[in-house]
């Protein structure tokens, strides 16, 4: 068989592309499927569901269950703070809304999540991930709009706990 950059190469042994440098004799790929589960649907003001945030989420091969989740129009924002519950958590947070895609956004401008005790973190407006918590400490966690905001879509965070 030529080695074609675009061809692929399959023997009894081994099946992998021609570009790639990662297989060897005996690799194999492995992949799973499985149902995400509960989502509580996140709107935006005139009621458009525009983002469905987990109910529950792993994490180092641990499970976290949704307890509470805090969101609000982007075009009036106020900031959101809420505690977080003793022990190890994740947060969900950010904002999403129709054509937000993060990517865009101006300089200076987006979501910032501020822990305390702690740092921050920032994010584009349309952009949308978790962070972890430190275990053993009690926090409180603050989501607030930073520079020119989009007039429509909305800016959530969600807190999790460590399910039993």
């Amino acid at each position: 068989m030529a080695a074609d950059p675009t061809t692929y190469a399959s023997t009894s042994a081994r099946t992998c592309g021609v570009r790639s440098s990662a297989c060897r004799s005996g690799s194999q790929v492995a992949g799973a499927v499985y149902d995400l589960g509960l989502e509580t649907p996140l709107q935006d003001a005139s009621g458009k569901v525009v983002a469905m945030v987990p109910d529950v989420i792993e994490h180092q091969g641990y499970t976290y269950s949704q307890v509470r989740m805090t969101a609000g129009p982007l075009r009036g924002w106020q900031d959101l703070t809420t505690g977080v519950d003793q022990g190890p958590a994740m947060v969900a947070w950010g904002s999403a809304g129709e054509g937000l895609t993060g990517t865009d956004a101006p300089e200076g401008s987006g979501m910032r999540l501020t822990r305390f005790p702690g740092d921050n973190e920032t994010r584009g407006y349309g952009t949308w991930g978790t962070t972890a918590l430190p275990a053993g400490s009690r926090l409180r966690v603050t989501l607030s709009a930073r520079g020119t905001r989009p007039d429509h879509g909305s800016g959530f965070v969600a807190v999790y706990a460590l399910a039993p």
